[in-house]
């Protein structure tokens, strides 16, 4: 069986595709050749920026605490956010390009891979405690309350 389309966008906004799928299974002989050719219809309607703007305030952020763990050597990375899934891609792509700052946990995922690293939250806001704690230095201190419950030892962290 082999097949094929083409496509050509005309000035009215429409996609005209034509499909060509031709048969050449010998179970089938009755089926030799099909041509098919539809429009597909385009839509040109964009979002305002003020929508845009107003859909992203509708968002709700997981703000907290969260940890990159070696599991090949149970060392954690730690951090915060008022985005933790933001940030984790953040870290995640800083890493994958070779521009982590944390250097040590850099080499690390640079030798062991990124199969070896996984990502845990370790504290997470509610909706309404956004409000009691919100600025980065908030968080921060909130990190380190983590940090101390959790007692990790300082040769286990990046």
């Amino acid at each position: 069986m082999h097949s094929g389309f083409s496509g050509v966008r005309s000035s009215d906004s429409r996609l005209i595709v034509s499909v060509c799928a031709g048969q050449t299974d010998r179970q089938s002989p009755e089926i030799r050749n099909d041509n098919l050719q539809f429009t597909v219809r385009i839509s040109k309607t964009m979002k305002t920026r003020k929508e845009i703007k107003e859909e992203y305030k509708q968002l709700k952020f997981s703000s907290g605490i969260f940890q990159v763990k070696n599991i090949s050597n149970n060392k954690v990375f730690i951090d915060n956010s008022p985005d933790m899934l933001a940030k984790w891609n953040r870290h995640k792509t800083e890493l994958r390009f070779g521009t982590h700052k944390n250097r040590e946990l850099q080499n690390d995922w640079n030798e062991r891979g990124e199969e070896n690293f996984v990502f845990e939250i370790l504290s997470e806001l509610k909706p309404n405690d956004k409000k009691e704690v919100s600025t980065p230095r908030e968080l921060k201190l909130l990190q380190q309350m983590v940090i101390d419950e959790l007692n990790i030892p300082e040769k286990l962290r990046y």
